[in-house]
């Protein structure tokens, strides 16, 4: 798993890298993000995603958003980098 939970200046960031995974290793890495994120308190996850580089599908679009919907009651803020141009739309959609 390329994501990791760090802490930074006393707070714990929970960093979810996707950059530049092939949509087997998203499949993979949200698997293992959900496993991860079940043991947190609610409302307790600062996320940070990094998806520059990664190829945004319909697939893996669906893939982030079943994802968000199945942790949203941990996350208390979230910021998303590597989405630019085109691929900012698609995210928003």
């Amino acid at each position: 798993m390329k994501s990791v939970l760090e802490t930074y200046k006393g707070k714990e960031i929970f960093y979810a890298n996707y950059s530049n995974l092939s949509l087997e290793q998203i499949r993979e890495e949200v698997g293992a993000i959900e496993k991860e994120l079940v043991h947190a308190k609610e409302n307790s996850i600062l996320l940070l995603v990094n998806s520059s580089g990664t190829i945004i599908s319909p697939e893996v679009l669906k893939l982030f958003k079943n994802l968000s919907l199945n942790s949203k009651k941990y996350i208390r803020k979230s910021a998303i980098l590597g989405i630019t141009g085109a691929r900012r739309l698609l995210w928003k959609s």
